[in-house]
């Protein structure tokens, strides 16, 4: 049997090659590029047989790729601190049977479904949204964890490197919408509003614009959420994001 190895840079680069650009990989190809995770994955002569991609800033939500689930169950004994693990939807049931939890039940799936965009968003206004530059680093430094942006090393990397717009109100950040994995043919979104504007439209213009810059690059624009999150939903049926395939979420019960 081959080895299991964890990567290092060299080797991140190399597995970003092997699994490829596309909606399923690109947070994943974001991450091993930069090298701002950790990546576990084993080999023989053909390839890479099996993965798991551990990111700096969301450990307990590694990704997997592979067709075997023992193998991808050997790689997780090498992760720390994970509570799910998001792979194939086809391989998903076969892990859970793995990782019973407490109660020795299997665990639970959760789906994760992904959308593109490659041309022109549906255009949504708002009079408060805008794009965002390095001068509105300060509201967003100072705004609730969930509406920093993720994906960068530093607010200020985000703002020069990605695409992002939001709604700066009374100098908080109201929403922002931005590019959380970029690659050099795609750009994953993720959208964020604060509990006090929210049903106000900004989600969803502050999304438009930022779409719109993806697809002026060049690239496609991704979209990804968890399969009751309605909200989300409806956004990226209101841009015109089509749907592409999901992906699932395996849940150990650990309580």
């Amino acid at each position: 049997m081959a080895s299991i190895l964890e990567l290092n840079a060299e080797g991140k680069l190399r597995l970003a090659d092997d699994l490829g650009d596309s909606p399923f990989t690109v947070i994943t190809g974001h991450h091993l590029r930069r090298n701002t995770c950790r990546a576990w994955a084993l080999y023989n002569e053909d390839g890479v047989r099996a993965a798991v991609v551990q990111q700096d800033e969301l450990k307990a939500e590694p990704t997997a790729f592979g067709h075997s689930a023992p193998l991808i169950r050997d790689l997780l004994d090498h992760a720390e601190g994970w509570t799910c693990v998001n792979l194939d939807v086809n391989v998903a049931s076969d892990l859970a049977k793995l990782l019973p939890g407490t109660g020795g039940e299997s665990a639970r799936l959760y789906g994760d479904l992904y959308f593109t965009l490659d041309r022109p968003p549906v255009r949504f206004a708002h009079p408060f949204v805008r794009p965002l530059a390095l001068e509105d680093a300060g509201p967003i430094d100072t705004a609730p964890p969930d509406l920093r942006g993720a994906g960068f090393s530093s607010i200020e990397e985000m703002l020069r490197t990605g695409f992002v717009a939001g709604a700066v109100v009374d100098n908080s950040l109201a929403a922002i919408a931005h590019v959380s994995a970029l690659t050099d043919t795609r750009a994953e979104i993720g959208v964020a509003t604060h509990r006090d504007h929210r049903k106000q439209g900004l989600s969803t213009a502050a999304a438009s614009l930022a779409v719109g810059q993806v697809i002026e690059s060049g690239r496609v624009a991704n979209w990804s959420c968890g399969e009751d999150n309605l909200a989300s939903l409806r956004v990226a049926e209101k841009l015109g994001f089509e749907a592409y395939g999901r992906m699932a979420y395996v849940i150990p019960d650990r309580s």
